[in-house]
Formats: C-alpha cells, structure tokens, sequence
C-alpha cells in the first residue's frame, strides 16, 4: 500500500470518526451514558485503527514522496510524505488512542461528551492535515483547525455553574489569543518565504533557500533569510507554549482560568501529544535549511546562522525554570501535571538548540520517549481525581494507606518521569546532553550546565506532590471510591511504554548508529564513553545527584509535610516566590487588562445595541458598506 495513501487514511479516519460520534450519539440514553456503546465502538472502529494505520507508515520512514494538485496560481496542496511528517503523526496517533482509552473512564460521567468526542477527532484529523501537508499554508490551516478544536475541548465545561464555568470559557478565549499571537508570526514568516523565494512548497524549500533569493528583504539575503528565521522560531516557541509570550496552559491561583479549568485529559491530549508539539512540528520542518552549513549558490555567502539556536534555547531554558518552579509552588493537581508536560517539552527544545544533527536526533528521541512517562503522570493524577473529586494537594495526603498499588504505581511513573535508568527518557536526556557538550553554538554550555541543574530540580519537583498526596493524613471525612480498572490499564500502559523503550533501546545494541539514523536521513557517530552512558561526568553525576534528591524528598516527606523545611518556607523569599507564582507571575493582570476587560466591554456595547437601537441592523450594515467602500478606495479597486 502507498504512503500516501496511508497518510490519507490518517486524516480521513478521524474526520468520519467525528461523524461517526455524532451517529452513536443517537443511540438510546440509557446505553449511550454508560458509555458501553458508543465511546468503545469510537475507540474501536477509530482510534486503534488510525493507530495500527501509523505503526505501519514507520516502514516508509526512509522514503520521501509528495502529491499535489494546483489550488490558485502559484499554490499547491496535497500530501508530503517524510521522516518527520511519519514520526510525528506516529505520535500523535497512538498517544490518543491512549487517551481516549483513558477518556472513556475519566468522562463517562460527563453529559457532553458527544461534543467532546467530536472536538477531539477533529483536532486529531487537523494535525494529521498539517503534518502531511505539502504546503505551507495549508499546514497552517490544518493547525488552525486544531487550534479552533483545542479552544472548544479547554471551554468543555463552561457549562458549569458560577465561576468554575466563566473561569472555562476565560482560559479557552486566554488559549486562543496566546494562539493567534503564535499565527501571526508563522503567517508573516510563511509569506515573507513566499515573497522572497517564490515557492510554499515543502519539497522546494530547501533547495529554494540555498539559492539566491528572488526578493531581498532589508539589506542583503543573509537579512532575509534572519527575518524570516526570526519570525518562524517564535511563532513556533508560542505555539509550544514556551516564553516569550509565556505558557497558554499556565496561570496561577488568584486569576485561575488555564487549563487547569479543563478536564485532565484534555490537558494531557493538548499539551503532550497536539497543540504543544506544533511548534516542536514546525522547527523539524525547517531544520534542514536552519542546520545547513552550504554556501549560498552564486554568491558563496555562508548560510549557517545560530540565531534561532540561540533564541530557542534560552527561551526554552526559561520556560523550563518557569514551569519546575510552578510544580515547587502550586497545590493544583492538574497544574502540576500539566507543568510538568511544558518542563519535558522544552528538553526537546533544549536538545534542538544544539544546532547539530544529534541535538535534533535528541528533541525527536526525548518528545518519543517523554510523552509517555508525562502521561504516566496525567493518568496517575487523573486516578486520584477520579477516587477523591478534589484537585488542591493542601487537602489531600495518606492515600498510601487506601490505595498502596497505586503508590507503587506512583513511585514507578516518578523513576520514569525523572529520566533514570533504564527507562527510556534516561538514554533519550542523555543523548540531549551530549548534543549540548559536542555543540559550537555560543552559549551551549551555559545551556548544558543549566539544564543539568534543572534536571536535578525537576526530579525534586515531580517527587514532592507524589509523596504529599500518599502520605501525611486525609482532611476531614472526605471519601474514597474503587479505583477504575480502566484508568488502571492505562497507567500501566504508560509506564510500561517507557520501560519497554529502555529495554529495547538496550536490546538492539545501544548506542547503535543505526538507531540515530532512523531519525534523521545520514548516519551519525553517537562516540559515547560506554554504551549506557555518554558522558562518564555528566552521565554518571546526573544518576548519582537525581537518585539522591529523589531519596532525600521521600525521607522528608515522609508525613507528607516535610515539618523539617517550615523554617525554610517561612522566610521572606519563599513566601515573595509562591506568591509571584500565586498570581501567575502577575501576567494574569495583563491578560484582564488586554484581553477579557475589551471582551466584557464589546459584549455589554453590543448588547446596549441590540436593546436601545431599533434600527440597528441597518446602522451596522451602512457601516459594513462603508468600510468595504474605503478598502476598495485604498486598493484602486474600481471607485
């Protein structure tokens, strides 16, 4: 069977999904809400197909073909088929087959789930479009399209009653501004490819860039090729919910409207596997022509320029000390989980920064391997969700008693989480560090050695809400219900996904150079110290400090509290930094200002409109026809 073709499949399956729900919807009641019917058959007939579909375009991997036809002069569409396009929706395939697995027991007893269902195949098709677009535009319109899907999944439960609903539908809009600011960046950097080398196919691009370009932009074509760079990188940060417009999915607890306000799996679907690997998607895309070292044709001026190395590697590096300090200081369940997602994103986007071939072989390996242990963590936060109703860890503790499997659970998804061995994010964080130690791209080392330290934190800041919530004492006479078998699988699911990548890699001869050349199109010499362990130093110290913190935060709250670090937390410091992230870093202040003060004013102007203004149909019209008039006006369009 073609590649295409399976491509093809790939977005046309979730798309009749989606109808398909909204046909099994129409089952009687009483079989549909118990979720006996149409949730499995969805999961059946669509999620572990396109799944299957995706495993075996991996046998295409080292192949490249397109198809297109012409849509206006000058643009094409169709399909491109290549090692990342495969890579990606592999991964977006099976890892929302496993949320969705985890869905049918998390929402089952949810009213909407018709709506949720058909949001989140929708948003599946569209990345499957963007991903195998030939075009770029129509790979911006594809995540458009899940973009839009991702902002009705973050509002699913504005229906709810008080503040908990309009705090819903506040962080769905906050998504959605944060997003478009993201598109403006990427359409003017799409565009300006278009006006300076003539083409938006991906095919094309690289050998359109490594010529002359047809216009320059500024003053010469290294200018060029910088401003589009420019613009491309941070439309692809944003959209990644990394700094500099800072974390779509993150507020903090005085404002409180992000994701947190949606349901957990749609955090985990959003953050880990869709909307947050666009921008990841993006970069892969154009790592070819931003990691080449040719010369420009004609010319022999140089066109490798570190620039977007450099500004996605302190931006990431800023983003992960942003998000490891919000697990330190919330108390939110979801946000801690959702934090951490961010904290393993931006290690794809630290390995990418390398600027070298292993870096991206690194970002491409660590996103492979972290997904899973990140969603080991949704689902075991999920879990506890599901058993208590209560998300705030300052109310919760001594589950250890109730629930011992899962604390062996919980242990297990942390060893995973933290990146020890022999799971797989160990060999996939130490690949991203040898990437850093081997780059020429200035800074690289700074960046090496503060990641090494966040690293270390991180295993701080995933253990401390772990052992908070498993041991200590449970407030007050709050219940406890069964634990789903369900959400139970899926854990295991998750943590054995990660095991298993580490015993394989381990299996096949690793550090094989082969395995490298799976993700890119050469062979590459990984010239590790030992085949466990690329760095003696590095490497080594990493376990040796990692398992230390890991011991050290279980010791300390080993009541839940950690009564020894009350002198600590009670200075002046500690008390300024959780308050700062308290009031999200006081950018929730901006976002009222700047987004939903002028929202809540249009809404009370229009409706001032509706109410006083008998004719105002006819006004708004008048009006509309002005404007149009004065657009023409300006364009020479025919007044």
């Amino acid at each position: 069977m073609s590649g295409l073709l399976l491509a093809a499949l790939l977005i046309i399956i979730p798309a009749v999904g989606a109808l398909v729900g909204l046909l099994l919807s129409q089952l009687e009641d009483s079989v549909a809400a118990e979720g006996k019917t149409r949730d499995w058959m969805l999961f059946i007939l669509i999620f572990l197909p396109t799944a299957i579909i995706s495993i075996i375009l991996l046998t295409y991997l080292r192949s490249s073909s397109s198809f297109s036809i012409a849509w206006l002069p000058g643009i094409e569409i169709g399909l491109h088929l290549s090692r990342s396009s495969i890579i990606f929706a592999c991964i977006i395939a099976n890892f929302s087959a496993l949320i969705a697995l985890y869905s049918i027991s998390f929402m089952k007893f949810d009213r909407y789930r018709t709506q949720y269902w058909f949001f989140y195949q929708l948003t599946i098709a569209a990345m499957m479009m963007g991903v195998f677009s030939n075009n770029l535009f129509w790979l911006f319109g594809g995540f458009e399209v899940a973009s839009i899907g991702a902002f009705f999944l973050i509002s699913h439960w504005h229906r709810k009653t008080g503040e908990e609903g309009q705090k819903a539908g506040k962080a769905a809009i906050r998504y959605l501004i944060i997003s478009i600011c993201g598109d403006i960046f990427l359409l003017i950097g799409f565009g300006l490819i278009l006006v300076a080398f003539n083409t938006s196919l991906l095919g094309e691009l690289f050998n359109k860039w490594v010529a002359e370009p047809i216009n320059i932009l500024g003053k010469s074509s290294t200018s060029t090729r910088t401003i589009i760079t420019f613009f491309l990188v941070l439309g692809a940060l944003i959209k990644s919910a990394q700094i500099p417009i800072l974390l779509w999915p993150l507020s903090g607890k005085s404002k409180d409207y992000d994701l947190a306000k949606s349901p957990i799996t749609v955090a985990a679907f959003l953050v880990a596997v869709t909307a947050g690997n666009i921008g990841l998607f993006i970069l892969s895309v154009f790592q070819p022509i931003f990691s080449t070292t040719m010369n420009e044709i004609g010319t022999g001026i140089p066109l490798f320029n570190s620039m977007p190395f450099i500004l996605i590697g302190w931006f990431a590096i800023l983003t992960l000390i942003v998000a490891i300090a919000l697990m330190l200081t919330t108390d939110n369940i979801n946000r801690i989980a959702i934090s951490a997602a961010i904290a393993q994103l931006s290690f794809s986007f630290i390995g990418y920064s390398a600027g070298n071939s292993l870096g991206y072989a690194s970002s491409i390996f660590h996103l492979v391997t972290s997904i899973p242990a990140s969603l080991a963590v949704f689902v075991l936060m999920g879990i506890i969700i599901e058993s208590i109703r209560i998300g705030d860890i300052s109310r919760l503790g001594g589950l250890k008693n109730r629930y011992p499997s899962l604390f062996i659970v919980g242990i297990i998804s942390i060893l995973s989480y933290s990146g020890f061995f022999p799971f797989g994010t160990h060999f996939s964080l130490d690949m991203i560090f040898q990437a850093l130690l081997i780059s020429s791209i200035p800074s690289s080392k700074v960046i090496l050695v503060i990641t090494f330290i966040c690293s270390v934190l991180l295993v701080l800041a995933i253990t401390k809400p772990v052992m908070k919530l498993f041991n200590g004492k449970l407030e007050g006479d709050l219940s406890t219900r069964q634990l789903n078998r369900t959400s139970i699988s899926v854990e295991f699911l998750a943590i054995g996904w990660a095991a298993v990548s580490g015993l394989l890699l381990i299996l096949t001869g690793y550090p094989n150079p082969r395995f490298v050349s799976l993700l890119l199109d050469q062979n590459v010499s990984l010239g590790y110290d030992s085949p466990l362990f690329s760095n003696w130093i590095v490497s080594i110290l990493y376990l040796v400090l990692g398992i230390c913190v890991f011991i050290t935060t279980m010791i300390l709250y080993r009541d839940g509290k950690a009564s020894m670090l009350d002198k600590i937390r009670n200075t002046k410091f500690v008390g300024s930094t959780r308050k700062f992230f308290a009031n999200g870093m006081y950018l929730d202040n901006v976002y009222e200002v700047s987004v939903f003060q002028p929202i809540n004013f249009l809404s009370r102007f229009f409706t001032w409109v509706r109410i006083k203004a008998p004719f105002a149909s006819i006004i708004w019209a008048v009006l509309a026809l002005a404007l149009l008039v004065s657009i023409f006006a300006i364009l020479g369009g025919g007044i």
